[in-house]
């Protein structure tokens, strides 16, 4: 899995996203012996947030990508997103506010409210729980008590070597420069 998220780092969040669920898919459908769905989250915990964690263009490769081992990739509608709803339709996207046939959930933000996530689900977002912030304490209960499985895109990174020798993490989802 590192190997991957490195070699798709430098293509962007939907470039990553797409090949986790790829390697996700092709990992789990032979062990649960069922095709998974994908559910991209409406943007809410900022008001004026118009991004995506895929494109439509990044939901149609994703279709035709991972075939038989992908049932569905639902989007909530948004009003404000960058890309308009028709374009995932258009792309074979289904429009849904209810995702919860979804067993990855893929969002740019935490969700604003701990009450909307579904438990026993996988979500993809960045958390802002890894620097153990007091504000965000909720939101890692709740992730734990309703047994969701997190991939935080913060905590995406892999090993690099500064100037000075010592080992560090870079970051591999949105690099800071």
């Amino acid at each position: 899995m590192q190997g991957l998220m490195r070699r798709f780092a430098s293509q962007g969040l939907g470039r990553l996203n797409k090949q986790l669920i790829s390697h996700t898919a092709a990992r789990a459908s032979p062990m649960i012996h069922r095709n998974i769905s994908v559910g991209i989250l409406r943007e809410n915990y900022d008001k004026w947030e118009r991004r995506t964690p895929l494109s439509p263009n990044h939901v149609k490769e994703l279709i035709e990508n991972c075939g038989e081992t992908l049932d569905n990739v639902y989007v909530q509608p948004a009003s404000h997103r960058i890309f308009p709803d028709s374009q995932y339709e258009a792309m074979g996207a289904t429009l849904r506010e209810d995702l919860s046939d979804a067993d990855i959930l893929l969002g740019v933000k935490r969700v604003r409210r701990e009450e909307d996530l579904i438990p026993n689900k996988t979500y993809m977002f960045f958390s802002h729980v890894i620097k153990g912030q007091p504000e965000n304490m909720g939101l890692l209960q709740s992730i734990l008590d309703k047994n969701i499985q997190l991939f935080d895109y913060e905590a995406i990174a892999t090993d690099i070597t500064d100037s000075t020798g010592k080992l560090k993490k870079q970051r591999l989802v949105c690099q800071k420069k």
